[in-house]
């Protein structure tokens, strides 16, 4: 894992897509932090260990489960 000499911090943002089963079905990294492909690891093993998800409704067909995007921001801190 990246250590740095001094406090750091950061932010990995992860696009989701949850199928109409409340399965996450495929993910991508929107955001990383530069100069540490750990961190982006460790955020995707963080998102993958979520439980299932409450499927979206769509409103427009009487509440018919439908599949949506959702967006996950996963803060990483190291304090020395």
């Amino acid at each position: 894992m990246y250590l740095s000499p001094i406090n750091f911090k950061g932010k990995i943002a992860v696009c989701l897509t949850i199928d109409k089963m409340g399965e996450m079905v495929k993910y991508n990294l929107i955001n990383s932090i530069k100069n540490c492909p750990e961190c982006a690891q460790e955020a995707i093993r963080l998102v993958k260990s979520i439980p299932k998800w409450q499927p979206a409704l769509s409103y427009q067909d009487n509440g018919t489960k439908v599949p949506y995007t959702e967006k996950l921001v996963v803060e990483i801190e190291f304090k020395k």
